[in-house]
């Protein structure tokens, strides 16, 4: 079986861009623009730190950015990967905030 893995939802990417530059939106994310392009073309998979940009920065939700692929998925890993992002962005969110 082949180990599943996180795309990124091209369509959402650009809804959320909003025809403004690549690169100004990476800055948005907080990230280079040479990173948001290997996410964009399948290179590298979007980790918890771009997900976790896209979803405190932007009106979306996680599972509507991101696809898992190659592979099939358990509820319960599913539930796990939900619970360790939202632990992520709590932390992240305090650490801010300190």
């Amino acid at each position: 079986m082949a180990k599943p893995k996180l795309i990124i939802n091209l369509e959402k990417l650009e809804e959320l861009r909003g025809g403004q530059p690549w690169a100004v939106f990476a800055k948005q994310l907080g990230m280079d623009g040479s990173t948001l392009s290997r996410v964009r073309h399948g290179k590298s998979q979007p980790g918890p730190e771009f997900i976790a940009a896209a979803v405190t920065n932007f009106p979306v939700r996680m599972e509507d950015l991101v696809i898992v692929v190659d592979g099939e998925v358990s509820e319960e890993e599913v539930s796990a990967s939900k619970e360790a992002l939202a632990a992520y962005l709590k932390a992240r969110k305090n650490r801010l905030a300190a």
